[in-house]
């Protein structure tokens, strides 16, 4: 099989707020998995290939709200929802460093001092 990843995909369970950008309706999930390229997250409407979407990735400690602009590279429905395929098209220079930082810790094994929003509690 072709694997044409360029990144490492890290699970890892961050609160992601999403926003289509051409509409108004407003969501929040979880990450199931982040790398340094976008991310993966269920969603609770179809989202067609192509679309674009603003993020809030959120973290308590420390506390970090990091903002981007994603488009949807593919979409699979999956149990009563959706799995999109998100790719960073923009991000702020100093929040991609941060981002980049947060994955550099995950790859070697632990969080540290960083600890992302538990969705759940």
């Amino acid at each position: 099989m072709d694997d044409r990843r360029r990144y490492v995909r890290i699970s890892e369970n961050l609160e992601v707020g999403y926003k289509v950008l051409q509409g108004f309706s407003k969501s929040r999930s979880g990450s199931i998995d982040i790398s340094r390229g976008g991310i993966r997250l269920p969603v609770d409407q179809d989202l067609a290939v192509g679309t674009v979407l603003d993020l809030d990735i959120r973290s308590i400690s420390p506390p970090i709200s990091l903002r981007a602009v994603v488009r949807v590279v593919w979409a699979n429905a999956c149990g009563s929802g959706v799995e999109v395929g998100l790719r960073f098209i923009h991000m702020d220079p100093k929040d991609y460093n941060t981002f980049k930082d947060i994955i550099d810790k995950l790859e070697k094994g632990g969080l540290g001092d960083v600890g992302w929003v538990d969705k759940d509690a």
